[in-house]
């Protein structure tokens, strides 16, 4: 009987530290891919705001995954905290890059509105 509860305490034990491990392997994961989604999105490469903002957007579905799927994986706590960027932006700046990049984005496609944000960025 013994041996039989400390059996199963030993596998469940394993159970959690292999949980914990695959939740931070598919956390590194997902950040990587985002990194290097958002390298790609350098206007300098893409030469298109509106490229750059759909890889914003597909960037930001990896960070969101990450803090919705893995909220307790290192990476994740890291993130929250702001002790590691995304790209060169902590996650309070790089949630607020979407309403800049879809501006600019939708003023692209139209040179009226585009004249028209920059004049309101003119001011600033």
């Amino acid at each position: 009987m013994k041996n039989r509860f400390l059996l199963i305490i030993s596998l469940i034990t394993i159970a959690l530290i292999t949980s914990c491990s695959t939740s931070n392997e598919k956390a590194n994961s997902l950040y990587a891919e985002a990194i290097h989604i958002m390298q790609s999105a350098n206007i300098n490469k893409t030469k298109s705001y509106s490229k750059t903002y759909e890889l914003y957007k597909k960037a930001y579905k990896k960070i969101d995954l990450i803090l919705s799927k893995y909220p307790k994986a290192d990476i994740a706590v890291e993130i929250i905290s702001g002790r590691l960027k995304i790209e060169k932006f902590t996650l309070s700046e790089f949630q607020g890059l979407e309403c800049l990049l879809k501006t600019w984005a939708e003023a692209g496609q139209d040179p009226f509105l585009c004249v028209s944000v920059a004049n309101d960025m003119s001011g600033l």
